[in-house]
């Protein structure tokens, strides 16, 4: 009898040590496992530990996502802004070259033939034209550099995702 208890208590301990599973060896995906570890993955819990771990890491890449949308809405704000300015500045030009030009052509006709003043008047109208056909170099650079900071940060989101 006493036999039969030991062997009643080593099997106990046999099947309890059996039961205990380390959440890693359960894989809902494992077609190879067989009943009994699929039931122990159940039963302690195995299954829940995965799904709360992929939840954790799906809410994480969630917050990441968000950190890099808002980094492009940022980026997509300032290069809007950046041309507006630059259209503004573009108009105001306008205003100015009108103006400036109204004036010189009322200058023109008060020179009297004074070559000196003409070839003044000349020069500045030369030198408004040049600055027609220049762009504002400032605006071209920071609508490049926001650009340039845009595809570094989708570089940066690939390298992430993958």
């Amino acid at each position: 009898m006493k036999n039969l208890f030991k062997l009643g208590v080593m099997s106990a301990a046999a099947v309890l040590a059996g039961c205990a599973i380390d959440p890693s060896q359960c894989n809902t995906m494992n077609a190879d496992a067989g009943m009994v570890t699929k039931a122990r993955c159940d039963i302690h819990g195995g299954y829940a530990h995965n799904v709360q771990q992929k939840q954790l890491t799906l809410e994480e890449e969630q917050r990441l996502n968000a950190l890099f949308r808002e980094v492009y809405a940022a980026v997509e704000k300032e290069k809007s802004e950046v041309l507006m300015e630059y259209r503004n500045k573009q108009s105001e030009y306008k205003q100015l070259n009108t103006a400036l030009q109204n004036l010189l052509g009322e200058l023109e006709k008060r020179t009297d033939g004074n070559k000196k003043l003409e070839q003044e008047i000349a020069d500045i109208k030369a030198e408004l034209l040049k600055m027609e056909s220049d762009r504002d170099p400032v605006m071209i650079e920071k609508q490049a550099e926001l650009e340039f900071l845009r595809i570094r940060v989708t570089e940066l989101e690939e390298v992430f995702i993958q």
